[in-house]
């Protein structure tokens, strides 16, 4: 039988990747995260392998430690700041979820 299901709500840490906070980014993933070799993304081992994070995608930290990308219009839709007033992009951003 087909049912419908809500998130739990659960707070994240994210951080928004813009080619200028690499270090940031690498940082946040730590040992999940490398550059690739044109410098124009980051790649990130995830639970179904590696994936590139290009300029604007959102890095999650799942609630298990792993990492996962998301693009910013479904971040958007799904997420909503937590911590703070700003939005900056780079910015390290706590959510919670709302779907």
């Amino acid at each position: 039988m087909i049912a419908k299901y809500r998130k739990k709500p659960v707070v994240i840490e994210a951080v928004q990747f813009d080619m200028t906070n690499q270090g940031e980014v690498l940082t946040f993933v730590g040992d999940a995260g490398s550059t690739t070799e044109d410098m124009t993304g980051i790649k990130i081992k995830t639970l179904s392998g590696e994936v590139l994070v290009v300029d604007g995608d959102y890095i999650i930290k799942g609630v298990s430690g792993e990492f996962y990308p998301c693009k910013l219009a479904v971040f958007n839709k799904t997420y909503i700041h937590r911590v703070g007033t700003s939005t900056l992009r780079g910015e390290t951003v706590r959510a919670t979820s709302v779907a």
